[in-house]
């Protein structure tokens, strides 16, 4: 099944290209003559995706009971605090304002 979305996909896409560049669009040609291969291909890709996907289902699978109980952790530990007490930072952001504008003048002309 996901090989067959991922064609269709293909075809609508390949369709779209050619009318953005007002070229006749190929329907299932993009899957014949030159591109007799292109379902192939995408058979692969989709194969190897699927193996990969399969092969980790496990950790991704750890992960999420993981991530679920973290998150019941911090729901138990109440609301977070909304302001931290501190000093204010004071932002600068050109390069002339932190370091001053002397810094970023050039040397004088050397004499001759």
């Amino acid at each position: 099944m996901f090989w067959t979305l991922q064609l269709a996909l293909y075809l609508v896409q390949e369709n779209l290209e050619a009318r953005t560049f007002h070229l006749p669009a190929p329907g299932l040609g993009a899957v014949t003559g030159v591109h007799a291969m292109a379902p192939l291909v995408h058979l692969a890709v989709a194969a190897i995706v699927t193996t990969v996907v399969w092969l980790t289902r496990r950790r991704v699978t750890e992960l999420l009971a993981e991530s679920d109980w973290t998150d019941g952790v911090i729901a138990r530990r109440g609301p977070r605090p909304t302001r931290i007490a501190g000093r204010r930072l004071i932002r600068s952001w050109t390069p002339g304002q932190r370091w001053g504008m002397a810094l970023w003048a050039r040397p004088p002309p050397l004499g001759a």
